[in-house]
């Protein structure tokens, strides 16, 4: 018998598993040879493989290779040792196991029929529509997982005369992802052993805060969301002031609590220090801090001045630790998906310019005492803090390519600390690109991007913060322009609403402990790509500043 259950837009020979306690969708497909997609529905870092007591023919763990996003699903390819073999080219599969989630998708392009799991103690399923049987076994624990309240659900799927396929679940919040396949022919009454499973130990990226500022707060927040990373220790120059945040923000029981940053910076099992300090004091801390090997997550802007971040840099490079700037929007699963259009050569074309603005209305207190207006402690005040969000943005938008020359708005807005309160540029790239930003801590919420293509433009009002935190959207426009009697727009713009599970911020925290874990485990080298983009960032920055205190002259960018 032959039945199979239909997975649209699928390739042949998929299987095609989703399980909402877990929450993952898995995906083997035949083509290409020897290449296994797992597709999670949560961004995690490391896939690690749990085996049963039967080893794959092999008798080799497959190895994941890469990670991309795709359709807000996070695919990793995972290469299969030479000797496993894949089920027959005609054999497609799909499993859907829930109760309690009714609102999670289905795999990319939906199935024609799904098996569905009835209870959680089950292990018969009925199937709709056709005569495969499908197998279900109960729940067991790891051992020594008691205090880590998790569990292993093992779930087995095979159609009557074809070859089985076996996926083990994640454990411990989505801390991993294991799956192999065995080539053995199952009979109807057979039963996937799921006894002595064996365990690659999957370990939390450990975060250490210097610090107790305000935007402190949302990044332990991050950090607690985050599958692969943990709340390991606070530290401030008082520690009542540390313990009191500790406890306000959440802290984990077994966090460690300190009256100093240096403190955090000794602690053996720290391997991330977060560092929110004012910017005058980032690159003392965050040199000592890769100087005892921990990886820096560092707050915006990164330094006072270019030669400043230089020497972070080189810290960090000698001392082989990972290094990124906290610009939580890069993040966003939204960002990825403007790019593909701003990429589109039929949709978008050549880019000719581009707009940002970030500003707000700060009330008399922060104007008064916040360190982002105090000349000793953030001495670029609204440009190094809104700006910084435009002009990432504008980098972003033209592929992070260096403007020729930058010559600041006339009439910026200074305190009587002379430090900026509102500021803006012009910057010109020598292909004929023009964008404009404006920063400001004196006007109503804006935070808009805006860019012009020869054959689409691209609009974005909340590209900083999203107006929700779980949804965010877009518009985008492709040949606009009149009807005949020019009374209403043809080809008017629309609207792309991306949705993510967890918030820009947690997945900030997530890419981060991936690079690190990367580093820490599998003996990889930190990447550069977060350094650099930073470094051009801060060089437009302080191009921006040069203008302002020239008078407004042109000043020429150079790496």
């Amino acid at each position: 018998m032959r039945n199979r259950l239909a997975v649209n837009s699928q390739p042949p020979g998929d299987a095609c598993w989703k399980t909402s306690f877990s929450g993952f969708w898995l995906s083997c497909p035949t083509k290409p040879p020897g290449e296994l997609f797992i597709a999670v529905r949560r961004h995690i870092s490391v896939c690690h493989f749990w085996v049963p007591d039967e080893e794959p023919p092999s008798g080799k763990l497959p190895t994941a290779r890469r990670c991309v996003l795709e359709n807000f699903v996070f695919w990793i390819l995972v290469e299969l040792p030479d000797g496993d073999e894949y089920p027959p080219g005609d054999a497609s599969h799909a499993l859907r196991c829930w109760d309690s989630y009714p609102d999670l998708r289905e795999p990319p392009g939906g199935t024609g029929s799904a098996a569905r799991r009835h209870s959680r103690t089950s292990d018969r399923v009925s199937a709709e529509g056709n005569g495969s049987l499908w197998r279900l076994a109960t729940r067991v624990n790891l051992p020594g997982d008691k205090d880590r309240n998790s569990g292993v659900w093992s779930v087995s799927a095979w159609r009557w005369g074809l070859t089985r396929q076996t996926v083990v679940a994640m454990f411990a919040c989505f801390e991993a992802l294991g799956a192999w396949r065995h080539h053995c022919v199952a009979s109807k009454s057979s039963r996937l052993p799921i006894s002595n499973l064996r365990m690659a130990e999957t370990t939390k990226i450990r975060f250490g805060f210097i610090g107790c500022a305000e935007i402190a707060r949302k990044v332990s927040r991050a950090v607690a969301l985050a599958p692969n990373a943990v709340l390991h220790a606070i530290g401030s120059r008082s520690l009542d002031k540390a313990r009191a945040f500790a406890a306000a923000n959440d802290f984990p029981a077994a966090a460690k609590v300190y009256g100093s940053y240096e403190a955090v910076l000794d602690d053996p099992d720290v391997d991330v220090v977060y560092v929110p300090l004012p910017t005058s004091l980032h690159l003392r801390w965050a040199v000592l801090a890769a100087s005892k090997k921990k990886h820096v997550m560092l707050e915006k802007p990164v330094a006072l001045n270019v030669g400043e971040f230089d020497e972070i840099i080189a810290a960090c490079e000698s001392n082989g630790v990972q290094l990124m700037d906290c610009t939580m929007w890069m993040h966003h699963p939204r960002t990825s998906k403007m790019k593909e259009f701003l990429s589109d050569v039929n949709r978008f074309g050549q880019l000719k310019s581009i707009r940002s603005n970030f500003t707000f209305t700060a009330s008399e207190d922060f104007l008064e005492n916040d360190i982002r207006v105090k000349p000793d402690l953030d001495a670029l005040g609204a440009l190094g803090d809104e700006g910084w969000y435009c002009l990432r943005a504008i980098l972003w938008v033209a592929n992070y390519e260096l403007p020729k020359t930058v010559i600041a708005l006339r009439s910026p807005v200074r305190n009587q600390f002379g430090v900026l309160l509102a500021c803006g540029a012009t910057l010109y790239w020598e292909d004929g690109k023009v964008a404009t930003f404006y920063c400001s801590f004196l006007a109503n919420m804006t935070m808009d991007i805006t860019a012009f293509g020869t054959k689409g433009a691209l609009h974005v009002h909340d590209f900083i913060i999203p107006y929700e935190e779980k949804e965010a959207s877009f518009f985008a426009a492709t040949e606009s322009g009149f009807d005949e009697g020019v009374t209403k727009w043809v080809n008017k713009p629309s609207e792309h609403v991306i949705k993510t599970e967890i918030p820009q911020e947690a997945l900030m925290v997530n890419e981060f402990a991936r690079l690190v874990a990367d580093i820490k485990f599998k003996n990889a080298k930190p990447e550069k790509k977060w350094p650099t983009i930073s470094r051009k960032t801060q060089l437009v920055i302080d191009a921006v500043k040069a203008s302002i205190d020239k008078g407004f002259e042109p000043v020429q960018i150079q790496e």
